[in-house]
């Protein structure tokens, strides 16, 4: 299996973690809960709930996207800052 690290660096440092992926499956139950997709396993799911759990997913989402590209950012700042 290839696995990808993360290409930012700080500092002219690569970030790495210690943390290893999670399992597949691992965090089911939690991502169940905080989206309440309980519903869903009996498949009786109505429009109406269905538009409630997109939009609370796209928020999601896009805070997610917002957060990781101010990371970036902030992390290309201050490698310009240093090397320059």
């Amino acid at each position: 299996m290839t696995a990808m690290r993360s290409p930012i660096r700080v500092n002219g440092d690569v970030l790495k973690s210690t943390k290893p992926a999670p399992k597949i499956g691992q965090h089911n139950a939690e991502i169940d809960c905080e989206f309440d997709l309980t519903t869903l396993n009996d498949q009786s799911i109505t429009k109406e709930e269905l538009m409630r759990l997109l939009n609370k997913l796209s928020t999601v989402l896009l805070a997610g996207a917002t957060a990781v590209t101010m990371f970036a950012g902030a992390a290309s700042a201050v490698n310009s800052t240093v090397t320059h």
